[in-house]
């Protein structure tokens, strides 16, 4: 078993080159699954661990979201509900991501076949998600674009869910940030407000965006905090996240802490919500979870495949006195991983290989091995030497004519005559001698275009070096600025009890949709008020700037409801929760 960083990723029964780029073909694309900004995703076939996966091909244009790529294919947290990521191929700037393969499709297809969904399969959806959460945020990452699209389904049919979180394409990983200072990017409708106001994301705002979309789930249909608000896409609430009249209180109480549009009155961590959560909807009052009946991606493969991999061949392997079929194009790294599905069938007779082993493509080895006794053999098994080789391929070995009868001649690319020292009469081993010799002459001899690709990947080394650096210092200074409405940093002064550090005069209402928002270049902003004038309105700063608060804050004597709890009032009051209200702290 290979570990990465101290995660378990897809055991190697070989030894692979140097430049892992020769195998590209073992993963046959058979068919598109999706799109989006950075990447297409194929359904494809791993002919050397004969299961399906996912193949993602980065499609985008900039650096930097190459850089994106490489982070997210380097994220690789061991937990039965993350996508587990099994293999990473860069080629110059050309890339692929394989991963495991989500059959049941996502959650967000599953809302929009079913509309509203039943609140125990929420709750069980909501469970596991925050369970691989803890995980992933115990090792400093955080998602930044948890949404139903991005929750996939390891099973399909009328199954009990088992969710994984997939889609690392924009998180943030041991403090790097592919994103400037003050910039928030991710899906509107699901991002925290504190994030939007230039807040560092945080394992709180994955916390949100769980809230949020489990809300979503409840209603059938997106639900927009009046933060995420814009022309295009309208608000649906202000400071109580709505939900059905149907879910349990207790349920809706922890989905309302999670979605709380303050995160200082948010769980502490994901770990918390769960226990909450675990108290409130516990497994035993979900109902039957297997009611909601989710898609299967298997179910729609093209004809010569099915939900197990390749169909078997029905008629008997080419003899060699039939006539062999013209050598294909190659699937190799030339072909980026790109050849027609179709063309890789196995039920397709030109995807047959010729009887050159040196001039053949790799074909399907699932059939091969199905219907070819010798392929079977310990001889033909991965940890084979010429399974090192493109040449020495599964294909090679199952369709050439040595592979189908010992009595047969065999026929491939000129060998030295072997030594006194080592006579072996079996095709098989005459077959992978020419193979290694092949490749060996091959590696000896270094070409241009070698030498030319192995500059271009210096030079895109260099440039992800330079742009991690660059991350790394706009981290440093996002971490090192004083955000304006922020809690006051450790060791700034104290003042007395009940002096507040400012006194607002209004100047006209406002709207608590636009609590906190600012106007006149940041010299007014809607804020809440006390005396004669409370409610909302807009005030002007003072001369100094507005202090370190909370515009939608409480004020002292207002009732509260966790003790402990602390907050700012609107004018830069510092206070705690004791006995039931606010109250000033020195």
């Amino acid at each position: 078993m290979r570990r990465v960083h101290g995660c378990a990723i897809l055991p190697v029964h070989r030894q692979l080159p140097s430049v892992a780029v020769d195998d590209l073909d073992r993963w046959t694309r058979v068919l598109p699954l999706g799109a989006g900004a950075f990447g297409q995703v194929h359904l494809a076939w791993d002919t050397t661990a004969l299961e399906w996966v996912a193949v993602k091909r980065f499609t985008g244009q900039d650096e930097l979201g190459l850089l994106r790529f490489v982070i997210e294919s380097r994220i690789r947290v061991a937990h039965p509900h993350l996508v587990r990521t099994l293999a990473f191929r860069l080629v110059d700037d050309r890339a692929w991501l394989v991963t495991q393969l989500a059959r049941g499709g996502s959650v967000r297809q599953v809302m929009q076949r079913s509309g509203p969904l039943p609140w125990g399969w929420v709750a069980e959806a909501v469970d596991q998600v925050l369970d691989a959460l803890v995980a992933l945020h115990a090792t400093g990452v955080v998602h930044r674009d948890l949404k139903p699209a991005n929750l996939l389904l390891r099973d399909g049919g009328a199954v009990r869910p088992h969710l994984l979180v997939g889609d690392f394409g924009i998180a943030t990983w041991r403090t790097v940030s592919m994103t400037g200072i003050g910039a928030a990017i991710g899906t509107p409708g699901y991002l925290a407000p504190e994030y939007l106001d230039g807040q560092q994301p945080a394992p709180a705002t994955d916390l949100f965006a769980v809230g949020v979309l489990a809300a979503e789930l409840l209603a059938g249909r997106r639900l927009v905090h009046y933060s995420n608000a814009s022309p295009d896409i309208p608000a649906d609430w202000n400071h109580t996240l709505p939900l059905p009249s149907g879910v349990p209180a207790a349920f809706a109480a922890v989905l309302r802490r999670m979605a709380e549009p303050d995160p200082r009155h948010r769980y502490v961590d994901c770990a918390q919500a769960r226990e909450a959560l675990l108290a409130a909807a516990p497994p035993s009052v979900r109902g039957d979870l297997a009611s909601v009946v989710l898609p299967d991606l298997l179910a729609s493969v093209p004809p010569g495949w099915t939900a197990n991999g390749p169909e078997e061949q029905t008629t008997a392997l080419p003899t060699p006195s039939r006539a062999a079929p013209a050598a294909g194009p190659s699937n190799g790294p030339a072909a980026e991983l790109s050849a027609d599905s179709v063309a890789n069938q196995p039920h397709n007779p030109a995807a047959q290989p010729p009887t050159n082993p040196a001039a053949q493509p790799p074909a399907d080895p699932a059939a091969d091995r199905s219907n070819n006794p010798a392929a079977q053999s310990p001889t033909n098994q991965p940890n084979d030497p010429a399974a090192q080789s493109p040449a020495g391929s599964a294909a090679n070995r199952s369709n050439s004519p040595a592979a189908e009868s010992p009595t047969q001649a065999v026929t491939g690319p000129p060998t030295p005559p072997p030594t006194p020292a080592v006579v072996d009469s079996s095709p098989t081993v005459a077959v992978r001698r020419s193979a290694v010799d092949a490749r060996a002459e091959r590696d000896a001899a270094p070409t241009p275009r070698r030498a030319r690709r192995r500059g271009r990947r210096a030079v895109l080394l260099v440039v992800l070096l330079v742009l991690a650096a660059g991350a790394g210092t706009l981290w440093w200074a996002a971490t090192h600025r004083d955000v304006a409405g922020q809690a006051a940093p450790a060791g700034a002064p104290d003042r007395p009890e009940g002096v507040s550090r400012w006194t607002p005069v209004p100047l006209e209402p406002c709207t608590r949709a636009e609590l906190g928002r600012e106007r006149a270049g940041g010299d007014e902003r809607c804020q809440r008020t006390e005396g004669a004038d409370a409610g909302e309105n807009w005030v002007r700063a003072p001369s100094t700037g507005f202090p370190k608060s909370d515009p939608a804050g409480p004020f002292p004597a207002e009732p509260c409801t966790a003790a402990g709890d602390t907050a700012y009032t609107p004018v830069g009051d510092q206070v705690v929760c004791t006995t039931g209200a606010w109250r000033v702290t020195i």
